[in-house]
């Protein structure tokens, strides 16, 4: 997550919306789980209802993964403060419009939810808690689409996905020996018995890494650039 250099003013904004919204109805139903859940149009309409009259707005937008697709969520207030909440990412067994339409929309509708603290979904004490966080979809997905996305807990990882994150291990600096072992000490298991989600999750942590470490890189050249413009007088320290 990264924010504006304050945040005063959003804080403010998003204590005053929390304790004035309605937990909106969970009127859709998700046939393949028997539950219910809120509408991304619901969570959407009550934020324009409540946040609006607290100064608040939000843009969310795609972002693209290796073998995922995810977005991104924008909190903004008419004071200029903002805060930014990292991607969510949901992987994409099928390359299709339709498919990514599908992931698209729950991720939305999870990132959004989550961001504005309003309850989309149902509670089960626990009872296949990873599979409802990647299984609740839009009444206008199609079934093959859910099962597909609630499959993502059950099913092992996908070669293409063990690849990525061996590649992203490496791209990080990782020794290519240590990844087995590192991988049991998080996960209790070896890399191809992760599931599709656990690499899932392990593929967007490795990435944030890889871009942190290119941020730097990026920073430190930049940084060398400005430097090199105004070499030292006679007798100062050099940069």
């Amino acid at each position: 997550m990264r924010t504006s250099d304050t945040i005063a003013e959003i804080a403010k904004a998003l204590n005053q919306f929390q304790s004035d919204v309605k937990q909106p109805e969970k009127s859709a139903e998700n046939p393949y789980f028997k539950s219910k859940y809120v509408k991304l149009s619901q969570v959407i309409t009550t934020f324009q209802k409540y946040g609006t009259k607290h100064g608040l707005s939000f843009i969310q937008y795609p972002v693209n993964g290796e073998h995922s697709i995810g977005v991104e969520t924008l909190i903004m207030h008419v004071s200029g403060e903002w805060i930014k909440f990292d991607p969510f990412f949901l992987p994409i067994e099928k390359a299709t419009a339709q498919g990514a339409g599908s992931a698209t929309t729950y991720a939305k509708r999870y990132a959004l939810s989550a961001a504005l603290g309003i309850d989309s979904d149902e509670d089960d004490d626990g009872n296949q808690a990873s599979q409802r966080n990647n299984g609740n979809q839009s009444q206008n997905e199609p079934r093959g689409q859910q099962s597909n996305v609630s499959n993502m807990t059950t099913h092992t990882a996908s070669g293409k996905q063990i690849g990525l994150i061996k590649g992203l291990w490496k791209g990080s600096g990782g020794d290519s020996k240590s990844l087995d072992p590192w991988v049991k000490g998080k996960y209790k298991k070896p890399l191809d018995k992760l599931t599709t989600h656990e690499a899932s999750g392990l593929i967007e942590k490795l990435q944030k890494r890889q871009n942190k470490k290119a941020e730097q890189k990026q920073e430190d050249a930049d940084y060398s650039y400005n430097t090199s413009e105004f070499p030292p007088v006679e007798g100062d320290a050099p940069f």
